[in-house]
């Protein structure tokens, strides 16, 4: 199933009613969802509640338009993209095709190395956290423009130069998505400011003014 970034505006800031009433929204949303084939990930709010980035799963971008219309939610773009994990990306062997390395939407192939290095990275972020005068990280979402044609291994080349440096600023870059053909690239990242994971993209190259910190998931 193709996944799919849909960005919103809420020029009056979005809201999500506490307790069951914001439970009853949500299931409501799922249920009209379901009926066209479409499934909600997850979403991102900004820092300001006026725009969200909704992860979707969906058959085309109609799809998730026709729900988005039903539910009574605003559409301003629907781009499709391909995920890529970083603590899942293995270099494509030695032969190997550039389409082989993409699986389900996502790049890079899962070993149980990589994955015993993740547990290990997050076990150590989470025991830093708790010790006292840790500074409190924050998750952020960036978007990049100009990735026009870029391919599944440009962009891991891309990434891994911020996962090379990425500790200098404490910042984590945790997942990141991208649609060549409009040209866009959005990263998930964690770390105590804005301007830390700014400067992180800039040192490796590819700087971008659009980093907005998310302050409510659903």
């Amino acid at each position: 199933m193709p996944r799919y970034i849909v960005e919103r505006s809420f020029p009056e800031g979005f809201e999500l009613p506490y307790g069951q009433a914001g439970v009853d929204v949500c299931r409501g949303v799922v249920g009209v969802n379901e009926d066209l084939g479409v499934t909600w990930i997850h979403s991102y709010v900004r820092d300001d509640r006026r725009s969200t980035f909704c992860v979707y799963d969906a058959p085309n971008p109609e799809a998730i338009r026709r729900a988005a219309g039903r539910n009574g939610l605003p559409v301003d773009r629907i781009t499709r993209v391909t995920v890529l994990d970083p603590y899942f990306y293995t270099p494509s062997p030695a032969g190997d095709d550039l389409e082989s390395v993409v699986v389900d939407g996502h790049i890079g192939r899962s070993t149980d190395d990589v994955v015993a290095r993740q547990t290990e990275a997050q076990r150590r972020r989470s025991a830093s956290t708790r010790q006292e005068g840790a500074v409190p990280m924050a998750k952020f979402m960036d978007v990049h423009d100009g990735f026009f044609g870029v391919t599944a291994e440009q962009l891991a080349e891309a990434h891994n130069r911020d996962l090379a440096i990425q500790g200098d600023e404490d910042v984590v870059y945790e997942q990141a998505w991208l649609d060549p053909e409009a040209g866009k690239v959005f990263c998930l990242a964690t770390g105590p400011s804005r301007e830390a994971v700014m400067r992180i993209h800039e040192r490796a190259g590819h700087p971008t003014p659009q980093v907005y910190e998310i302050t409510v998931e659903v």
